[in-house]
């Protein structure tokens, strides 16, 4: 046995050593703490690595590490109870805001809401000038829906990020002021 000044400050103690059942000699599994304090002073602040990187045998190269990082994404944990569910209902909210389908039916609507409005002129008849303001109703209740369905799935911060949706929201919100305004004019 040897005497305790002889012995590596680092070295795994000998009754613990004979506790877990570990060898003396670990062969290529033999850890040495000066090789890792060494590396941990030089390197640490050049490169940002996992934490005992620098001395596996075989180095977690960026092939395998994107490996690693696909296989954690495809697993989503979700929250329990009503957290869960309100989650997952903001995330396929989200997909479905994104898709193209969404974005093609809204730019249809915009089209549409355009031609409408490009209808009104001064010699229109009653049944027409009512046909395109219950279309301007319309319009303006799928936009409406538009826009809280973004701010839901995307949330505030996102949405007021984009440029388009600060537009979209500020023609929307005109749209409403129109339509009170015309309701409390009316009577």
């Amino acid at each position: 046995m040897e005497a305790p000044d002889d012995r590596n400050e680092d070295e795994i103690p000998h009754n613990l050593r004979k506790a877990f059942d570990i060898p003396e000699k670990m062969g290529v599994y033999e850890v040495d703490f000066q090789a890792i304090r060494k590396d941990d002073h030089s390197y640490k602040r050049l490169r940002p690595l996992w934490s005992g990187q620098d001395i596996l045998r075989e180095k977690l190269d960026n092939a395998k590490s994107l490996l690693v990082v696909d296989h954690i994404s495809s697993h989503r944990v979700w929250p329990t109870g009503f957290a869960g569910i309100a989650k997952r209902m903001r995330f396929v909210t989200r997909i479905k805001v994104k898709s193209a389908i969404f974005d093609n039916a809204l730019t249809f609507a915009v089209l549409l809401n355009t031609i409408t409005l490009s209808l009104v002129s001064a010699t229109m008849t009653s049944e027409l000038e009512a046909f395109l303001e219950l279309g301007n109703v319309w319009f303006t209740w799928i936009f409406i829906y538009e826009m809280f369905v973004k701010w839901y799935a995307v949330g505030l911060g996102k949405y007021f990020a984009d440029t388009m949706n600060i537009l979209d929201g500020g023609v929307v919100w005109l749209s409403i002021f129109e339509i009170v305004f015309q309701a409390i004019s009316s009577g």
